[in-house]
């Protein structure tokens, strides 16, 4: 008969993948092996919980993966275990965990057959459980076997019970069964009714008592686990805000050494400029005592060149008076060595500064071989000279010619 007692809690951080449990009774007790292996989708988690609907004894725990410990907490035929692992799982990635340990109260001896009855954690996709029975002792009442689904084997030693379930969820399996070691004698139908009336009874009331308790557990349970939660919440976002300001800080800081490096830097090339400052202005001090010297000889300097100045200018003067002089001398005697006609054309030259021949020509009343003849007499001596003006030649004076006359 199959009772469906309660489902045990989700652990949203894990999915079990495959669940094995392999029973065996033995003097009257269950030597039980359940096998887990499941992946882990949650960030820096490293413990897992299990909870065992049976009174468990002598536990012990293995992994593939290291085990830092494990605690234990036994209760009105409930075991819940934690298991604490060295480092947070790994991330979707297959993690095997064997439990081994001794189920007590679970066989009963009757008139002439012994009754088990236990339950088992339906957690995993894929389940499978086999239990074998002692060796010697077979099935009594196949039909007595719940849940249904099962099928009998053996080993040639034991016979063994399998079940091979794909729960759609988590789940309470209550197994419940009778053997006997053979030869054994056939109860009557009266006692078999009897019987199956006192088991039923028995399994009616240890379910309501367990559901009861489990409700009742998991209701307070949920409510610590959401305070803690909040706490846990809270703590975090206090946490968070401390690291942010944390960093902010070192960010701060950070950004202030480089400015104090900066500074520094700047103050060493502010003290090296100084530095060749300094010698400069030594340099230049120096320089403008030279200078300053250089100054009282160049004012020496500049009285005796002025004083030199104008001794030339007296003697400049004097110069003016007699070259004025040689000119006047000089231009008298040109004069006198120039003929009327020549003194007539020059003075003609030197009204007009620019005149043709042919104008001379016009205005003297000269012939045109005479005009021609005394206007290159006068450029041989270098009085009138021929300047093109366009197309035409032009007579004029010549500079020490213009300058004379």
């Amino acid at each position: 008969m199959l009772i469906l007692l309660l489902f045990l809690p989700n652990i949203l951080a894990y999915q079990i993948e495959n669940e094995n449990i392999v029973c065996f009774i033995h003097n009257n007790n269950l030597l039980e092996n359940i096998t887990l292996e499941f992946k882990n989708f949650e960030n820096n988690k490293s413990t897992f919980y299990i909870t065992l609907p049976q009174n468990v004894k002598i536990l012990n725990i293995s992994s593939n993966y290291p085990i830092d410990g494990y605690s234990a907490v036994f209760q009105d035929g409930t075991s819940n275990i934690a298991v604490a692992f060295e480092k947070p799982l790994p991330i979707n990635k297959t993690v095997s965990l064997t439990l081994t340990c001794l189920v007590k109260d679970c066989i009963w001896k009757g008139y002439d057959y012994y009754q088990f009855i236990t339950n088992f954690p339906i957690i995993g996709k894929n389940v499978k459980i086999k239990l074998y029975l002692p060796p010697g002792a077979v099935i009594v009442y196949p039909n007595l076997i719940t849940p249904e689904g099962y099928e009998i084997t053996g080993d040639g030693k034991h016979q063994i019970i399998v079940w091979n379930l794909k729960p759609k969820s988590e789940f309470i399996m209550t197994t419940s069964l009778r053997f006997a070691y053979a030869p054994y004698t056939p109860i009557t139908n009266k006692e078999k009714k009897d019987n199956n009336i006192i088991i039923f009874l028995i399994l009616l009331s240890g379910s309501i008592a367990f559901v009861a308790y489990e409700r009742f557990k998991r209701i307070k349970i949920n409510k610590e686990k959401n305070q803690i939660y909040d706490n846990y919440l809270e703590i975090k976002g206090q946490l968070a805000e401390k690291n942010k300001q944390i960093s902010d800080l070192e960010d701060k800081c950070r950004f202030l050494e480089e400015e104090v490096g900066k500074l520094k830097n700047i103050i060493e090339e502010k003290d090296k400029v100084i530095c060749e400052m300094s010698k400069k202005v030594e340099e230049y001090l120096k320089e403008i005592k030279l200078l300053g010297k250089e100054k009282e000889d160049l004012i020496n300097n500049i009285t005796e060149l002025k004083a030199k100045i104008e001794k030339l200018k007296d003697e400049n003067e004097k110069l003016k008076n007699i070259i004025d002089k040689y000119k006047d001398s000089e231009k008298g005697i040109l004069l006198n060595f120039l003929t009327d006609d020549e003194k007539k054309i020059i003075k003609l030259i030197k009204e007009h500064k620019y005149i043709t021949q042919k104008d001379i020509v016009s205005l003297t009343r000269m012939s045109k071989s005479k005009v021609s003849r005394i206007v290159s007499e006068l450029e041989e001596r270098g009085i009138v000279k021929k300047e093109k003006v366009g197309r035409i030649n032009m007579l004029t004076l010549t500079d020490e010619a213009d300058n004379l006359i």
